[in-house]
């Protein structure tokens, strides 16, 4: 079962760009130099966001820095879900996902994936910290060699 966009609405009131309900997230990216087919992108892991980098490696939508300006070239139906805490942000999400999956009747053929990068073991720790007890419940990617160039 793959979190929606139906799912985030009522954690992130504040919206731009297409509302589609139906629109599934297969992973949330926390990092724009991740491949992110069909991902959800929540700059977490940078100082500065790279919106154009994540559209480039399948970003759908993205969470952003409320009152941080959107890059000019972002398109229009692009879904924007806004957020004063990124780190809440994506706190909140993985509990709305996991009480949706609490919901099912263990049928769990699919799932969204939370992926980040394997920049530094400090971050390892600091992502599996934000997810703490529900570890079990969200299935980890690190994907290897997303340094600066």
């Amino acid at each position: 079962m793959h979190l929606t966009y139906g799912d985030l609405m009522s954690i992130f009131p504040n919206r731009a760009g297409v509302q589609n309900e139906e629109l599934i997230f297969r992973l949330i990216a926390t990092s724009s130099k991740l491949i992110q087919g069909k991902g959800l992108y929540i700059p977490i892991e940078e100082e500065i966001p790279d919106l154009k980098q994540a559209l480039e490696n399948g970003a759908v939508a993205a969470v952003w820095k409320a009152g941080e300006k959107l890059p000019a070239f972002t398109p229009n139906h692009f879904p924007i879900l806004f957020t004063n805490d990124l780190l809440k942000g994506l706190e909140d999400m993985m509990n709305v996902y996991v009480n949706k999956l609490q919901q099912t009747d263990g049928e769990q053929l699919t799932e969204t994936k939370l992926m980040f990068s394997n920049k530094d073991e400090i971050q390892t720790k600091r992502m599996k910290k934000i997810i703490g007890s529900r570890f079990d419940s969200f299935s980890f990617i690190q994907q290897q060699g997303c340094d600066e160039e």
